[in-house]
């Protein structure tokens, strides 16, 4: 591989990788304006019940597609005494549920339609005059960049994964003959989360490098539990001018991620089996990245 091969595959990568951040922010400031101010009142009067709390929190996230917006959201509620902590916790709870959907979708075998997504949101934000069409436009235009970003994606990381420095790196990730493999996809994925903010672009980098083969099922695990590690620094930052409950509800969120991953990291290797079988039974290869949006709806 030329130098210049090698630039412009990591142009691809950091295009492709910019782009779906952009597509994820997109989508969900777009379905943010879309709900108005109606959202907090909402959410105020549904989480009288745990169970509510949760269900609010995984719709709450499946609509705005970002549990950190989610959390902090939750933790503003929180601070000002308009929910308790038995509620906000509830709701971050739902969140983390709720934001296995970004994956659920980009698992999905739509990826060569994200040019008619753009075009089909383009029309309906230019056609209509009133805010929320011309928002739900905007959100359509954001789910197809997202494909589209993932494509570029994709691309370069396929190209640099042929050369041997990088086959050697990325089977670091999934060797389970090296001690301490989880560690670097763990570490790495919690990194990056917390850099970029956002555990869905972490999941939809790690279901594209899963679907060129670029990593190993049982190397995707740990990246995805790093991913919702990561997650909480959102809410942790978000707190840290808040109440008591405001900081606890940053806690809790912190500690169940933290709890969840402590209990799968030992079972790594059985449940990657698990999924590698129904990979094979019932995916085809077209709907290969859904392995990993599986493991993120599960952990």
């Amino acid at each position: 591989m030329t130098t210049a091969e090698i630039f412009k595959n990591i142009m691809l990568v950091i295009g492709g990788l910019a782009l779906f951040l952009y597509a994820i922010e997109l989508m969900s400031a777009s379905l943010k304006a879309a709900a108005g101010n109606k959202l907090k009142i909402i959410i105020e009067k549904a989480t009288n019940k745990i169970w509510k709390g949760i269900l609010v929190g995984i719709g709450l996230t499946a609509l705005i597609q970002s549990s950190s917006a989610t959390t902090v959201i939750i933790i503003g509620l929180v601070s000002v005494g308009l929910m308790t902590l038995r509620q906000g916790a509830a709701v971050v709870i739902g969140a983390n549920i709720g934001t296995t959907v970004t994956s659920i979708l980009i698992g999905l075998p739509v990826s060569k339609w994200g040019l008619w997504f753009i075009a089909i949101g383009v029309i309906v934000f230019f056609v209509f005059s009133r805010k929320v069409p011309r928002n739900l436009g905007r959100s359509i235009i954001g789910f197809g960049l997202l494909f589209v970003g993932l494509e570029f994606l994709g691309t370069g990381v396929r190209d640099i994964a042929q050369a041997q420095w990088a086959q050697d790196a990325l089977r670091t990730f999934g060797n389970p003959e090296v001690k301490g493999f989880w560690f670097f996809g763990l570490g790495f994925s919690t990194i990056f989360t917390m850099v970029v903010q956002s555990s869905s672009a972490t999941v939809g980098v790690v279901q594209k490098l899963y679907d060129i083969d670029a990593i190993t099922l049982i190397g995707a695990i740990p990246m995805v539990l790093g991913a919702n590690i990561g997650t909480t620094i959102t809410g942790a930052l978000a707190s840290i001018k808040g109440s008591k409950n405001a900081k606890r509800v940053a806690f809790i969120h912190t500690l169940y991620n933290l709890i969840g991953t402590i209990i799968i990291l030992p079972l790594i290797s059985p449940i990657s089996k698990l999924l590698g079988a129904v990979e094979t039974r019932f995916l085809s290869p077209e709907t290969k990245m859904m392995t990993i949006a599986l493991v993120h709806m599960l952990f």
